[in-house]
C-alpha cells in the first residue's frame, strides 16, 4: 500500500441563514422570529428559554393592545401557543435538512478521496484492499458521520486489521514469478518474504515501490515455486464451496464430491482421508503431518452413496456393508498420480472408510534424505554393508518405516545382484528391481511369496512386514543361508523388535546369528521453514534440556503462515534409534536375559533413546520442544 497519506480535504461549512418561505399569513410571526437570523439563533429559539422569553413578549403586546381585557388575552395565549407549535416544527424540519446536507458533504468528501487513491493504486494487492474499502465504505461513513473528521487512510487501516489481505496475495503475481518471491506471513504490518538471496535488491525495489513494510528471508528458487504452486491450486480448489445441501443422491454429484474431497486432501499434503458415519452427519477427516483435522461436516444421507462410490473406484463388494473390506484405485490430482488404498468397515451408524494416499511421483529415495545425524548414518551404512543377515526396522503404522527400507535397499542394490521385494501394497516403483504385491484374493501371503522367491536365486531380499511366525522363520533361515534380508516388524523400539522374534518362538542361538541390527524410528513435525524464529527457553524448557544433559541458549518455534496452515509445522521428519548388534550382545541375546537387562546394557554400549534423539532435534532447531515431547506425551501443541 502506498505509504502516501491523502488527509482529508477538511472543508468546513460556513454559517448558513436559514429563512421562512411560507406564504400562510398566519405565521407572520414565524416568519418575524427566524427572518435573517442565524443557526445559532435559531437553536436559541427552540431552547426553553426561547420559548419563555417569546411568551413573555406575545403577552405584553397584547395586554397593551387589548387593554388588559381577560377574554381578548386568554384568546391570544392560544394563539401564540399555536405559533410556537409551528415554530417548533419549521425549526426541526429545518435541522432535519441541515444535517442530511452535512452528512452527504462528508460522504462525498470520503469517496472523492477513495476515488483519488483506487487511481493511483494499480497493483493487485491493493486493488484487493480497495475492493475492501468500496464494500464497505458506505456503512463506514455512517458511523463516521457524527461530526469527527476521518480521512480515507484511516478508513482503510480501520478495514485491514479486520480483513486481512492473504500473505501471497500481498505481490503482484507476475512480479513474484519473475523474482521468485513469496509472501509468506503477517508480522503485525510487516510482511514477511521468502526468495533467493541474490534477487534480494530486486525484491526490496519492488516492495519499496509497493510502499509495503517487508522483512526476507532466505528460500531457494525451488522452494517458492512449490509452495506458490501449492498455494494457487489449493486456492483454486477452494474458491468453491461444497454446497452439500444442493446435492442429490446420484452419481455424477456424489462422484464429484469425492473426487474433490480427494484432490483437496492431496493438495493438503494429507497421508488419509476419513470418512466416519455417524449417527446425524459424515465426517471428513484428513490425517496432515500425522493430525487429524476435520475438513467437513456432510449431511448422513450422502452416506451410502459416497460409501458406494468409493467401492465401485476400488473395485469392492458394494453390496457387502457389514463385513471388514480393502481395494485400491489409482487417480489424477493436477499431474499427479496419486494411489489410493481402501479399507471399510462396519460401525453402529454405518461404514467407516479410510482412504490412504500415496503420490507415485513422490521423488527417489536416498539415506542423505532421512534425516538421520552423521553418527547414526554411518552406523546405518555399516551395519547394511554386509553380505548376509537380517535388518529390522521397527515402528508403528505410519512411522516411515517402508521410506526407511527402500533408501537401505537402493544403497546397497547393483546391477550384478538380483534384488527381489514383497510388499503390500507396492508404493515405490524402483527400475531394476523385481517387485511383487501381495494379492489377498490369490491367498498369497508373506510367508507364500518369500518361500517361492527363495527358489528365484536372490541376492537381497526385503519383505514388506514381518506379521507372523512363519513369516519370521523364513525370514531368519534365509538370512542365515546367505541372503541380505530387510524387514519391518511392528515394535515400540530397538530392543523390543528383537524381543518380538523370541516372542514368535524363535530360537535366541538363531535370532543372534541373524540379526545384524536394528532401527526404531517415530516420525515428528518439522518446524516450518518459513515462519521458524528463535526464542529463549522458557523455565519449563530449561528443566527438560537439563534432564537430558543439553543446553540451549534459543530454541526454534513456527509462529505459523499461509504454507503451513497456522500450525507452525510442515513436513515431518523421523527420529532413529539404531541398535547395531555386536559379539557381546550376541552373546548376551543367546542368554535370552529380560528385557530391560539387554535394554540397559545397549544404552551402555552407546545406544541413544528415541526422545534424547527428539530432544537433540529440538536444540538443533529442526522441531519444537513441545512436539518433541509429543512422540511419549500423546499430543502436542
Amino acid at each position: 500500500m502506498s505509504t502516501e497519506k491523502k488527509e482529508s480535504s477538511g472543508v468546513k461549512s460556513k454559517s448558513k441563514k436559514y429563512k421562512y418561505t411560507g406564504v400562510d399569513k398566519n405565521r407572520e410571526t414565524v416568519s418575524g422570529v427566524i427572518k435573517g437570523e442565524t443557526y445559532g439563533q435559531v437553536e436559541y429559539a427552540l431552547s426553553e428559554k426561547g420559548i419563555t422569553d417569546l411568551i413573555i413578549h406575545e403577552k405584553k403586546k397584547l395586554k397593551a393592545a387589548s387593554n388588559t381585557d381577560p377574554l381578548l388575552v386568554e384568546e391570544n395565549d392560544r394563539s401564540v401557543a399555536s405559533r410556537n407549535e409551528i415554530v417548533a416544527a419549521e425549526l426541526a424540519k429545518v435541522m432535519a435538512e441541515e444535517n442530511d446536507r452535512s452528512v452527504a458533504s462528508r460522504n462525498e468528501i470520503v469517496a472523492a478521496e477513495l476515488a483519488e487513491v483506487t487511481t493511483e493504486e494499480n497493483d493487485r494487492s491493493l486493488t484487493s484492499r480497495n475492493r475492501i474499502v468500496t464494500a464497505e465504505l458506505a456503512e463506514m461513513a455512517k458511523i463516521k458521520a457524527d461530526g469527527t473528521e476521518i480521512s480515507l487512510i484511516q478508513l482503510e487501516k480501520e478495514l485491514l486489521e479486520a480483513h486481512e489481505v492473504i500473505p501471497y496475495e500481498a505481490i503482484p503475481l507476475v512480479s513474484a514469478q519473475e523474482l521468485d518471491c513469496l509472501g509468506l506471513r503477517w508480522e503485525g504490518d510487516t510482511l514477511v518474504v521468502g526468495a533467493p538471496i541474490a534477487r534480494w535488491p530486486e525484491v526490496e525495489t519492488l516492495l519499496t515501490s509497493l510502499g509495503i513494510k517487508y522483512s526476507l528471508i532466505d528460500a531457494t528458487a525451488d522452494q517458492i515455486r512449490e509452495a506458490r504452486s501449492l498455494t494457487l491450486d489449493l486456492a483454486n480448489a477452494t474458491k468453491d464451496e461444497i454446497d452439500v445441501d444442493a446435492l442429490e443422491i446420484g452419481e455424477a454429484p456424489v462422484s464429484h464430491l469425492v473426487q474433490q474431497l480427494i484432490e483437496r486432501s492431496v493438495l493438503e499434503r494429507a497421508s488419509d482421508l476419513h470418512f466416519e458415519t455417524y449417527r446425524d452427519f459424515v465426517s471428513v477427516r484428513v490425517r496432515i503431518d500425522g493430525h487429524l483435522h476435520e475438513l467437513v461436516q456432510l449431511p448422513v444421507r450422502l452416506a451410502p452413496a459416497i460409501s458406494s462410490r468409493i467401492k465401485i473406484l476400488a473395485q469392492m463388494n458394494i453390496v457387502e456393508r457389514r463385513r471388514p473390506q480393502d481395494g485400491q484405485f489409482t487417480t489424477m490430482v493436477g499431474e499427479h498420480q496419486v494411489d489410493v488404498r481402501v479399507s471399510s468397515i462396519a460401525t453402529i451408524h454405518g461404514e467407516k472408510l479410510v482412504l490412504r494416499l500415496h503420490d507415485a511421483a513422490k521423488p527417489n529415495v536416498n539415506l542423505k534424505s532421512l534425516g538421520m545425524s552423521h553418527s547414526q548414518l554411518e552406523t546405518f551404512k555399516k551395519m547394511i554393508s554386509v553380505p548376509n543377515g537380517l535388518i529390522l526396522v521397527a515402528g508403528p503404522t505410519g512411522s516411515g518405516k517402508t521410506t526407511t527400507l527402500h533408501s537401505a535397499l537402493q544403497a546397497v542394490a547393483t546391477s550384478y545382484k538380483n534384488v527381489v521385494t514383497i510388499e503390500d501394497p507396492v508404493e515405490y516403483v524402483v527400475p531394476g528391481i523385481t517387485q511383487i504385491p501381495i494379492i489377498d484374493a490369490d491367498r498369497s501371503g508373506f510367508a507364500v511369496q518369500l518361500r517361492a522367491v527363495l527358489r528365484q536365486d536372490p541376492d537381497i531380499i526385503l519383505v514388506g512386514e514381518t506379521r507372523d511366525a512363519e513369516t519370521a522363520r523364513i525370514s531368519v533361515q534365509a538370512a542365515l543361508t546367505g541372503h541380505l534380508v530387510f524387514t519391518s516388524i511392528h515394535a515400540n523400539d530397538s530392543v523390543g523388535a528383537l524381543y518380538r522374534l523370541l516372542q514368535m518362538d524363535i530360537e535366541p542361538h538363531l535370532v543372534a546369528s541373524a540379526v545384524r541390527g536394528v532401527v526404531s524410528q517415530r516420525l515428528i513435525r518439522r518446524n516450518c521453514q518459513f515462519c521458524s524464529t528463535s526464542h529463549e527457553p522458557t523455565a519449563r524448557e530449561l528443566l527438560i534440556l537439563d534432564a537430558y544433559g543439553v543446553t540451549a541458549r534459543e530454541l526454534m518455534h513456527g509462529v505459523g503462515c499461509s504454507l503451513c496452515g497456522g500450525s507452525g509445522y510442515r513436513d515431518r521428519i523421523a527420529v532413529y534409534q539404531i541398535l547395531d548388534i555386536t559379539e557381546s550382545m550376541a552373546e548376551l541375546i543367546v542368554a535370552h536375559p529380560e528385557p530391560n537387562v539387554f535394554r540397559r546394557y545397549a544404552v551402555e554400549s552407546g545406544m541413544r533413546s528415541l526422545d534424547a534423539e527428539a530432544i537433540d532435534l529440538a536444540v538443533k532447531g529442526i522441531t519444537s520442544i513441545e512436539e518433541a515431547l509429543s512422540l511419549f506425551t500423546g499430543g502436542s501443541g
